[in-house]
C-alpha cells in the first residue's frame, strides 16, 4: 500500500486488512490517526505538549530511523509525569474525545517504539511496547472512527 493509499484510504482499512499491514504502514496510518486526533487537546496545555511531543519522535523514526527506540518508548513510561502520556488522562477528565486521542497517540507510540527496538536489536522494551502489538493497536481505528463520526476529528 502506497503512502497516498493509506491516506487517501485509510478509512476502508478493516481490522483485518490493518492486520494484515507490514509494520511501516500500520505505523504510519497510526501516526496519521494521532496527529489529526492532537486537536482534541487543544484545551489542554500539557497532555497537548506531551502527545505532540510524542507523535514527532515517532514521526522523524518514520522518516530516518535515526531516532532511538528508548527516546520513543520514553513517553510510555517517563518517571517525570509531564512527560508520560499515561499521567496525561488524569488532566482530561471525563472527556471522552481527549481521552481517545491520548488512547490513539499511545497505540501509536508504543507500535513505533516496537518497530524501533525490533529493527534496532534492542531488549527489554517496556511494558508498554511489548503490548503494542497489531491486535491491540487495531483499537485505534475505532476510536478514530467515532470521532470522525460525531464530528470532533477530520481526516483531511
Amino acid at each position: 500500500m502506497s503512502s497516498e493509499e493509506w491516506t487517501a484510504g485509510w478509512s476502508v482499512i478493516d481490522n483485518a486488512k490493518y492486520q494484515s499491514l507490514g509494520d511501516d504502514e500500520r505505523n504510519r496510518l497510526l501516526i496519521f490517526m494521532a496527529s489529526h486526533s492532537l486537536s482534541t487537546l487543544v484545551d489542554y496545555e500539557i497532555p497537548k505538549r506531551v502527545a505532540n511531543d510524542s507523535v514527532s519522535a515517532c514521526v522523524r523514526y518514520m522518516e530516518d530511523r535515526s531516532v532511538d527506540a528508548r527516546s520513543i518508548s520514553i513517553y510510555l513510561n517517563h518517571t517525570d509525569p509531564n512527560f508520560d502520556l499515561s499521567a496525561q488522562y488524569s488532566f482530561v477528565g471525563d472527556d471522552i474525545a481527549a481521552y481517545d486521542a491520548l488512547d490513539i497517540v499511545c497505540f501509536a507510540t508504543g507500535a513505533v517504539a516496537r518497530t524501533a527496538y525490533l529493527h534496532q536489536r534492542l531488549s527489554s522494551p517496556p511494558e508498554p511496547v511489548i503490548l503494542a502489538t497489531p491486535n491491540v493497536t487495531v483499537e485505534a481505528l475505532e476510536k478514530f472512527r467515532r470521532m470522525l463520526r460525531m464530528g470532533i476529528v477530520s481526516a483531511d
